[in-house]
């Protein structure tokens, strides 16, 4: 019976895994169907094929310069702190490697870690992302979204969810 729950954990892992970086890649479409509208189209297809930090750079000139959006320079601080936290969540979940590792009672702990420091995985200092906070990552990952699809001139699918609560 325990093999099966641990089955599930590693199930749940997976799944909240594919939303994040599919929702990730809905969220990049959103920066730059904003940026589009808001750049030269020479600029734009500059700007498009540069990394995802990149693009979020370009996007804070574009408020700053064009004071586009209703947000508040506090909101606009979190946002870009929010965005740079998925984006960092996202590489981690990219390039990382799953380990099963005993959290010291018998008890088996999902983690992603990354592929370097997987000789390292019982270490208190590397950085490992578990099931909840690839879950604070999608909450986050959701609003961030929610947000964008106002800035990108969208109204947020009703229908379609846009993280998994579980």
């Amino acid at each position: 019976m325990s093999g099966n729950r641990e089955f599930t954990k590693l199930d749940d892992l997976a799944r909240r895994v594919g939303y994040f970086l599919l929702n990730f890649g809905t969220l990049e479409y959103l920066l730059l169907t904003f940026l589009e509208k808001h750049l030269t189209p020479t600029e734009y297809e500059r700007v498009s094929g540069l990394h995802f930090k990149d693009k979020v750079i370009r996007l804070r000139d574009v408020l700053e310069t064009a004071g586009l959006g209703n947000l508040t320079e506090d909101e606009q601080l979190k946002l870009f702190e929010d965005i740079e936290s998925v984006r960092t969540l996202r590489n981690h979940l990219a390039h990382g490697q799953l380990s099963l590792d005993t959290a010291g009672k018998g008890e088996l702990k999902l983690n992603v870690t990354l592929p370097k420091e997987v000789d390292q995985r019982f270490e208190t200092d590397i950085q490992r992302v578990d099931v909840s906070e690839l879950q604070r990552g999608l909450d986050t990952l959701a609003l961030i979204t929610e947000q964008f699809y106002g800035l990108a001139g969208f109204s947020a699918p009703v229908d379609l969810p846009i993280h998994d609560r579980g």
